[in-house]
C-alpha cells in the first residue's frame, strides 16, 4: 500500500484510487505525530489510573489481611474461652452428682435413725 503513493513536491498521488491530496507528506507526518502523540498520553493516563486503582486494590488487601489476622486471633480466644467453659461445666456436673449422692446417703442415714 504504502509503496503505490507517488510523491510530488507539494501533493502525494495514490496509485491505487487515482486520488490526489493537497497536503504534503510532512504534513501527513505531523498529523501522523500528534496522532501518536495523544494517543501516548491517553495511555499514559490510563496507566496513572490503573496505579492509583491497583493501589487501593493492594492497600484493601492488605486490611483485610490485618482484619483476617485479628479475627483468627480472635477465634483463637473464643476457642480457648469455650474450652475452659465446658471444664468448668464438666466440673459443675461432678459436683452436682456428688451433691446429690451426698445428699440421698443424708436422706437413708435420717430415715435409718
Amino acid at each position: 500500500m504504502f509503496s503505490s503513493i507517488i510523491e510530488t513536491k507539494n501533493s502525494w498521488t495514490c496509485d491505487e484510487c487515482k486520488s490526489s491530496k493537497t497536503s504534503t507528506a510532512a504534513d501527513s507526518n505531523k498529523s501522523f505525530q500528534k496522532e501518536i502523540l495523544d494517543q501516548l498520553q491517553e495511555f499514559k493516563r490510563s496507566l496513572d489510573f490503573n496505579s492509583k486503582v491497583l493501589e487501593e486494590v493492594v492497600k484493601s488487601n492488605k486490611n483485610l489481611q490485618e482484619e483476617l489476622q485479628n479475627i483468627k486471633k480472635e477465634n483463637y480466644q473464643l476457642i480457648e474461652e469455650n474450652k475452659q467453659l465446658k471444664t468448668q461445666i464438666a466440673e459443675i456436673k461432678n459436683d452436682v452428682i456428688d451433691l446429690q449422692q451426698y445428699s440421698r446417703r443424708l436422706n437413708v442415714e435420717i430415715a435409718l435413725t
